[in-house]
């Protein structure tokens, strides 16, 4: 980003050529997330899309949160993609990073899990 001041105005001169997306980490999230870490961002303004990108920074140094300085965050910054096209810049958007990954996987609610002295089953409907 470059900032000129010509006859008294302001304004700034954007490259897009690399957009990033900087987020902030909870303290309590932060061993989990790694440098490279697949990330899916949303944001209103684009509406249902999704883009994809790579976490490729994470600060070394954490922030206070709140007021009272009791809960940190550390900021990390997202590559988004170079193969996305049409992404609005300056926008507001949310960012949910991968930190693991699991295949071959049946996922339930824990509603549907039966446990019964040293057993646990759920029924399938043939």
């Amino acid at each position: 980003m470059f900032t000129f001041i010509l006859s008294g105005k302001l304004f700034q001169v954007e490259d897009i050529s690399k957009l990033q997306i900087k987020v902030d980490i909870k303290e309590k999230d932060l061993s989990k997330v790694k440098i490279g870490a697949k990330a899916s961002i949303t944001s209103d303004a684009m509406g249902d899309r999704v883009f994809y990108g790579k976490v490729s920074y994470i600060s070394p140094v954490g922030e206070a949160s709140g007021n009272f300085n009791t809960k940190k965050i550390v900021s990390a910054t997202i590559d988004i993609n170079e193969n996305e096209k049409n992404i609005t810049a300056c926008v507001s958007a949310k960012a949910d990073i991968s930190v693991n990954k699991y295949e071959n996987v049946l996922i339930i609610p824990i509603e549907c899990l039966v446990e019964e002295a040293d057993l646990s089953y759920v029924y399938v409907k043939d």
